[in-house]
């Protein structure tokens, strides 16, 4: 009898439960959340900071790994050019910018196959953070960039 009525208890409080947990889960669902930073194309007057060339460095599962990077603007258009000895150059056109970062994105040729790219680049104090992402989160690999000095 004890067992039955605690069994009988416990469905009763399961039951109650359900639509607490239920309004709860629709109010967190409803409240505001911050809105992420939308990603515009990138301007000449956005860029302006950036324009140089950079030697975006990291670290691989193969060791360091050293990019250059050459921001620009050619007639009134953001571009960039990304070079290192294992992906040999890409040129870059599609170039947004989203709060403070830039994202370059690319397809670079791996053995024949089209592999999309994402860098994604953030000012810091004088130097960037570099965080690149391969095959759609396949593969990231994350680093810095300075000046490259001439």
């Amino acid at each position: 009898m004890v067992r039955i009525a605690l069994v009988s208890s416990a469905l009763v409080l399961g039951v109650v439960a359900i639509p607490v947990v239920t309004l709860q889960a629709a109010q967190q669902a409803a409240a505001p959340a911050s809105a992420p930073a939308a990603q515009a194309p990138a301007t000449p007057a956005d860029v302006a900071p950036v324009v140089g060339d950079w030697t975006l460095t990291m670290e691989t599962p193969m060791g360091p790994m050293a990019t250059m990077l050459s921001m620009r603007v050619d007639a009134g258009k953001v571009a960039a050019d990304l070079t290192n000895d294992m992906m040999g150059k890409s040129t870059v056109s599609e170039i947004s910018k989203k709060g403070a970062a830039f994202v370059l994105s690319y397809s670079m040729d791996m053995q024949g196959q089209a592999i999309p790219v994402v860098l994604t680049l953030t000012p810091k104090g004088e130097g960037l953070t570099a965080s690149f992402d391969f095959g759609g989160g396949q593969f990231q690999m994350d680093g810095v960039g300075a000046r490259t000095k001439k």
